[in-house]
């Protein structure tokens, strides 16, 4: 879990937002005053953040096997040709993770993130032999400056609040039974060195870097038969081209190895057994759950009045409370707020209808209701997942289950669970990773400011 907003991290933000203890009040300030009027200073902490939300998530994944990865970013209404895309080894490069190999699996510039987290979900179930994943954005008014009206102005180096934060999210999403079933009993032991040619691993890396200088080309000559508008290359090899190299690469490895071991577009070769004890060392840090969809508008396309958009999303809570395990239930429920007004109300009114016995979430509490929109404040394209990384931060440090509710595009509102770990687990991230292993490789180790 990557997590960053202004000048907060990881586990940092939650800190901060039970210290504030205040539904209406941001952790971050509302007095121009004391923000630094450096151009400068806010262009480093876009660069700090997008480092942080990578070497918090992506440095977790397994080496030399190129993940899958979904971008999103602002948009892009002048069509400036910046792809979501760049995001993926802007924060390679920037969290410095040498050794990660990354597919541009899917980029979205947008204003909601609804859509690539359906998709996510989507793409594992289309792709059984995938084990993990990485889902990455940014957002902030420094992110959105290229992206202005031509002849327009850019930011100023004035003492300002922000209008969007400099918001940067990674998320891995990693499912250990594919790695069980696809993986582990096929693992080599050869030793770790990607530069040695005569071991399939060494293959993989060369291959992998011969074929990412030469995507660029392909990716242009694909852009011209399409007639589209050239945009910028987003830097990052393709999984569509990837995939469409591998039977090169498969003419030259030996796939020496215990078991019958398949070379796959997903698996094009074993793992060793150094990158599965790396899998099996890294945090399981909680558990998300299928996103529930509900639609906020009749048949009609017309948008529901207030106590049946309540009642619609009650029937969606209650379809989400079917994806946890028996017994378990939210403690807490994180949603936005920023420019929808209404999901609040819907929200509201949908909870208090199902708080039967007097032990549901009610948002006027300040220990149930999370607001991120007044709590921290506008986050653009990251919110839902700032509300998924608050959330499975917040259910793994104090446990119980988070409800995270984000917003679509078309006024659609999503119910997700994230249910922390047990303590067995949780023991065995503390002997990997700490008592806060979101704060884990950071260079204080995540401790408060003076």
């Amino acid at each position: 879990v990557g997590l960053a907003v202004d000048d907060w991290h990881q586990s940092s933000i939650w800190r901060e937002i039970k210290k504030t203890n205040n539904n209406f009040t941001s952790i971050y300030s509302r007095d121009p005053k004391d923000y630094d009027s450096s151009l400068s200073s806010r262009e480093i902490t876009r660069n700090i953040n997008i480092r942080v939300a990578f070497k918090h998530s992506a440095s977790e994944a397994v080496a030399y096997w190129p993940i899958p990865t979904f971008a999103l970013g602002p948009p892009d209404p002048y069509e400036k040709g910046y792809r979501a895309a760049g995001l993926i080894n802007s924060g390679r490069n920037k969290a410095t993770l040498g050794v990660t190999q990354f597919l541009w699996q899917d980029d979205e510039s947008t204003t909601h993130a609804q859509g690539m987290i359906e998709r996510l979900f989507q793409f594992f179930d289309d792709n059984p032999q995938v084990p993990q994943a990485l889902i990455a954005s940014e957002d902030g008014d420094v992110t959105r400056d290229v992206y202005r009206k031509p002849g327009t102005p850019g930011l100023q180096s004035v003492q300002v609040v922000p209008t969007v934060y400099e918001s940067m999210t990674g998320l891995l999403v990693t499912r250990s039974d594919r790695v069980d079933r696809y993986i582990r009993r096929y693992a080599t032991h050869e030793r770790e060195d990607n530069q040695n040619k005569d071991t399939d691993l060494g293959k993989l890396w060369a291959f992998y870097w011969d074929r990412d200088k030469a995507f660029w080309k392909w990716y242009e000559a694909q852009e011209r038969a399409k007639g589209a508008k050239l945009s910028i290359p987003p830097s990052t090899m393709s999984t569509t081209y990837w995939h469409s190299q591998l039977p090169t690469l498969w003419q030259t490895i030996s796939n020496r190895g215990p078991g019958e071991f398949q070379p796959s577009p997903w698996l094009p070769i074993r793992w060793a057994q150094h990158q599965v004890k790396e899998f099996d060392a890294a945090p399981v840090l909680g558990y998300l759950h299928r996103p529930i969809k509900v639609s906020m508008q009749d048949e009609n396309g017309k948008r529901l009045k207030p106590a049946l958009q309540a009642k619609a999303l009650q029937a969606g809570w209650l379809q989400a409370l079917d994806t946890l395990p028996e017994g378990h239930k939210p403690v807490r429920v994180f949603y936005d707020t920023t420019d929808n007004q209404e999901a609040e109300i819907a929200l509201t009114l949908a909870l208090h209808g199902l708080n039967t016995d007097g032990h549901g979430i009610e948002l006027g509490n300040v220990d149930e209701g999370y607001n991120i929109g007044r709590r921290l404040g506008n986050t653009g394209v990251s919110s839902a997942l700032v509300e998924i990384n608050l959330a499975t931060i917040a259910s793994y440090l104090d446990g119980g289950t988070s409800a995270v509710v984000y917003a679509g595009a078309d006024g659609s509102l999503t119910v997700q669970m994230i249910r922390p770990p047990d303590a067995a687990r949780k023991e065995k991230n503390r002997a990997n990773r700490g008592a806060d292993p979101f704060k884990f490789g950071s260079p204080n180790g995540g401790a408060p400011r003076p």
